[in-house]
């Protein structure tokens, strides 16, 4: 795991892409108003109407960083919320795609989480789901909704009203075969019957 992060790392930084040396909650927090600047003026929901990402060094940044999402938070490592503001500052710049959603629900969970911006995290779920219709994206779906509705839906809507999504989504995850599908269909296996 290790390995694999520390191989992306490198990839986006001949990209262009650098993250901060230190991994400290001050540069996280200046990150996290950098993002709040790009931000400034939009409402969420326009997001939606982004131009398509173009740039090939754009998009192949996007897929990096979403490869190595899962090493970052299986080894615990602090660059994740990096990376995940990353996405979204590269959406913001440069325009969506359907990677664009994992970065938006991402950060939904963070505003959520450890922001305390339950509105505007949840605005930020919401989008993700919009954007993933838009883009008929199946080969993430499983993810999407499995982070909106265990991290963020609750936040907004009784819990219980997560069951069906999670089970649809559990769903997903067993036809897809795909193994980040299954991954997350291991944590939904167990959903109460109503």
């Amino acid at each position: 795991m290790q390995e694999a992060l520390a191989t992306g790392l490198e990839v986006l930084q001949a990209l262009g892409i650098h993250f901060p040396s230190t991994l400290s909650q001050l540069e996280l927090s200046k990150v996290l108003q950098q993002t709040a600047v790009h931000l400034a003026g939009r409402e969420v929901e326009d997001l939606i109407n982004l131009p398509e990402m173009q740039s090939v060094q754009q998009l192949a940044a996007m897929q990096i960083i979403s490869s190595i999402m899962s090493p970052a938070f299986r080894v615990g490592h602090k660059i994740l919320p990096f990376l995940i503001l990353e996405m979204v500052n590269l959406s913001l710049k440069h325009g969506n795609t359907a990677l664009s959603t994992l970065g938006y629900v991402m950060y939904g969970l963070i505003l959520c989480g450890t922001s305390e911006e339950i509105p505007l995290g949840y605005q930020f779920g919401q989008l993700a789901l919009s954007l993933l219709e838009l883009y008929d994206a199946q080969y993430i779906e499983c993810h999407i909704n499995f982070v909106f509705n265990v991290s963020i839906y609750h936040w907004q809507q009784p819990v219980q009203k997560t069951i069906k999504p999670l089970k649809e989504a559990y769903q997903i995850a067993i036809s897809s075969k795909r193994k980040k599908c299954l991954h997350w269909a291991t944590w939904l296996q167990p959903l109460p019957t109503r």
